[in-house]
């Protein structure tokens, strides 16, 4: 399916989780927080890839 591993696409969704919900607490009001934001949503669609690559891979094995 993807040449990606799973495990990269969790360790960069849970980075960008975390720095995105950071970011947005502590940025100004208006483009910064958009941005973060936006990074946050980032980190959320890795970590939905990275399960249905799990789930796939599991799928094949059996």
């Amino acid at each position: 399916m993807s040449r990606i591993p799973a495990w990269l696409y969790l360790l960069f969704g849970a980075l960008a989780v975390v720095s995105g919900v950071l970011g947005i607490g502590h940025a100004p009001s208006g483009i910064p927080k958009m941005f973060w934001a936006v990074i946050t949503i980032a980190g959320a669609a890795s970590l939905t890839t990275a399960a249905f690559i799990t789930r796939h891979q599991r799928r094949q094995l059996r």
